[in-house]
């Protein structure tokens, strides 16, 4: 089951190198936004230089993207402008998704905000989840995107 689940080799060492950023710059993060939410109606207060932390989340999300993007490419049979586009659409969902998202809950400080970022987070952790996965244990060159 665990080889199932986590490979073996390098994979493994992935796997935990995934765990420990998604606990630093996205749970942890959460957690320190979580303890300065405001109640309904309640005044937020004015974004502080330490605000730009919730940033952090989308940084960190794209960052583990990029690398799961990359590793999901191997599998993928196209030329390497195909696969740069691919990548590069990966991460464009992620920013753009993610940047309003962080930036409303710096702003408004409510618990709207912070429950959407964490869906986010789930969805966007559980998205690089498949990817891992599907590098792991698709053949290389095995995704063929055209007949051509």
């Amino acid at each position: 089951m665990m080889r199932f689940l986590f490979g073996s080799g390098w994979w493994i060492l992935w796997h935990i190198v995934f765990y420990a950023a998604v606990l630093l710059f996205v749970v942890l993060t959460l957690v320190i936004f979580a303890q300065d939410m405001k109640a309904p109606g309640q005044k937020p207060d004015t974004m502080s230089p330490g605000s730009i932390l919730v940033f952090m989340i989308v940084i960190g999300l794209a960052a583990l993207t990029l690398v799961n993007g990359v590793l999901f490419t191997l599998t993928v049979a196209a030329r390497w402008h195909v696969k740069v586009l691919i990548i590069l659409g990966l991460l464009s969902v992620v920013v753009a998704a993610g940047v309003p998202l962080n930036f409303r809950l710096a702003s408004e400080q409510s618990r709207t905000w912070l429950y959407a970022n964490i869906a986010y987070a789930i969805i966007v952790t559980g998205g690089n989840l498949v990817l891992m996965w599907l590098a792991r244990t698709l053949p290389r060159a095995s995704v063929a995107l055209s007949d051509s």
